[in-house]
């Protein structure tokens, strides 16, 4: 699984480019949230994340915006890496 994200990152997402509103990217949090996490908890964290991803999500209450812009939205966030 891990190798199939990062043929995505070096492959397929420099010819698409920058789309994604959150820090770190989603392909990024994939791969974390699968490797931390284990395939199936990693997956449903990856699903959740790619759920929320959007322009229009807003910074209040759960994120907070980095001076890149990006939406600050960290793997340890996520309910599901929560005791």
């Amino acid at each position: 699984m891990l190798v199939s994200v990062r043929f995505f990152q070096e492959w397929v997402s420099p010819i698409d480019g920058p789309r994604c509103n959150f820090s770190p990217t989603c392909s990024q949090y994939g791969y974390e949230s699968v490797h931390n996490y284990g395939p199936f908890l990693g997956i449903a964290m990856t699903a959740d994340r790619l759920m929320r991803c959007s322009y229009w999500t807003e910074t209040e209450p759960y994120y907070h915006r980095l001076p890149n812009g990006a939406l600050h939205d960290p793997v340890a966030m996520n309910l599901f890496a929560q005791p």
